[in-house]
């Protein structure tokens, strides 16, 4: 998800910025293909998706042509700000390796638990 929003936001940002846009536009596109740059490398998602999703919602509020492609961007870079940098890891332990926890559809349970 992170790679695909990424990718898209980036292409749309960097086509904008050397076009010799308004400076309004030309710092909201530097800000979009840096939160691109940062999600498709993983690094500081939750903050690279809230400022996806706050710029896709301005641009749909100021009747973007391509509201479409905004909402999608949008949307799911408000997912990857919620579910942060954890997300797809199935296994969470302790700094000390003892105490391990999994994850399955959305239950936690402590290793010494019985499946169910």
């Amino acid at each position: 998800m992170r790679v695909v929003v990424g990718s898209v936001v980036l292409a749309r940002a960097g086509s904008k910025l050397w076009t010799g846009e308004p400076l309004a536009t030309t710092l909201t596109s530097a800000f979009l293909a840096g939160s691109g740059l940062l999600l498709i490398a993983g690094l500081w998602t939750p903050l690279a998706g809230t400022v996806v999703a706050m710029i896709a919602t301005s641009q749909i509020l100021s009747m973007a042509p391509d509201r479409l492609v905004c909402l999608l961007a949008g949307t799911v870079g408000g997912a990857l700000a919620m579910l942060g940098p954890v997300a797809g890891r199935s296994t969470l332990s302790s700094s000390d390796g003892s105490a391990s926890k999994h994850c399955h559809a959305g239950v936690v349970r402590t290793s010494s638990e019985p499946r169910t």
